[in-house]
């Protein structure tokens, strides 16, 4: 059933869900206005029922992707927190990602690794709102390269004098 034909109606409502999850809306009992045009007109010309609703928010999906890196060793220990949302999705407005776990790679044997970081959503208060979200991920890549090295033996020379003769110097180059 319809609202005579350019007639409108206002009313007050209770309830809201801003988090994930659900909860009933309805209309407040008495707060029903009909208008006719710039005119108000009693509700008492319709048989008004009311009845209640739900609202729901769903999680909002983001994949991460980290980044790829690579290092020349250099005996440190190394990790790469960019992060990019990808296949349009972005955080809601205000909230940022907070890294809160990652991987360090530091020698050549360690990897290469996957680029393991775990985030946490906080909103403008900086509360942590993840729960809200549903997270996946894309790893990059870690990887410590070889640090090339050129060792070049110490050259020297000697008058022969029947002894055994040896050079322990050598530079690296």
């Amino acid at each position: 059933s319809e609202l005579v034909s350019g007639h409108s109606a206002t009313a007050r409502f209770i309830g809201a869900q801003k988090t994930v999850g659900s909860s009933s809306v309805s209309i407040v009992e008495g707060t029903l206005e009909i208008w006719d045009g710039e005119d108000k007109i009693e509700p008492e010309n319709y048989a008004v029922t009311y009845e209640s609703a739900t609202l729901t928010v769903t999680k909002r999906h983001i994949t991460v992707e980290t980044g790829t890196e690579e290092w020349i060793y250099d005996d440190k220990n190394h990790s790469c927190i960019d992060i990019t949302c990808i296949n349009n999705t972005s955080l809601a407005n205000g909230h940022k990602a907070v890294v809160v776990a990652l991987t360090e790679i530091k020698y050549v044997a360690d990897g290469p690794r996957e680029n393991v970081l775990e985030i946490i959503i906080r909103d403008e208060n900086d509360e942590d709102v993840s729960v809200n979200y549903d997270i996946s991920y894309k790893y990059g890549t870690l990887s410590i390269e070889k640090r090339y090295i050129e060792l070049t033996s110490g050259s020297n020379s000697w008058i022969y004098d029947d002894a055994v003769h040896s050079h322990k110097l050598f530079y690296l180059t």
